[in-house]
């Protein structure tokens, strides 16, 4: 009886790790939304106007690719329990390589 008890414990854990997850990632897309709405005025009347270059290239490089990270995220996280193995994997593909381009662009390496 004791193992039963113990994977139905481990079920509630990881449907509240995976709440967590979730929760977490809503709060970081709302954040990210409220940081761009505050910072775009600025960066239309001083970024915009200069000669595109490296650096405007790698700055809206990161800036914008943020957004696509939101979106292939919350593809992921909010996807359709039915999906198939297939989709399912080129989904995380996707949102994985979204990652990684990110982080290179923002890292330089």
């Amino acid at each position: 009886m004791s193992s039963i008890a113990a994977l139905i414990q481990l079920f509630i854990t990881g449907i509240l790790v995976e709440n967590n997850f979730t929760i977490w990632n809503v709060a970081s897309s709302g954040l990210l939304i409220y940081d761009h709405i505050l910072t775009l005025p600025r960066e239309v009347q001083l970024v915009w106007p200069s000669p595109m270059g490296l650096a405007k290239g790698l700055y809206f490089a990161t800036k914008y690719t943020a957004f696509l990270d939101v979106i292939f995220t919350s593809a992921f996280q909010f996807a359709p329990g039915n999906m198939s193995l297939d989709q399912c994997s080129r989904l995380y593909r996707t949102f994985t390589s979204s990652n990684l381009i990110g982080m290179l662009i923002a890292e330089g390496n």
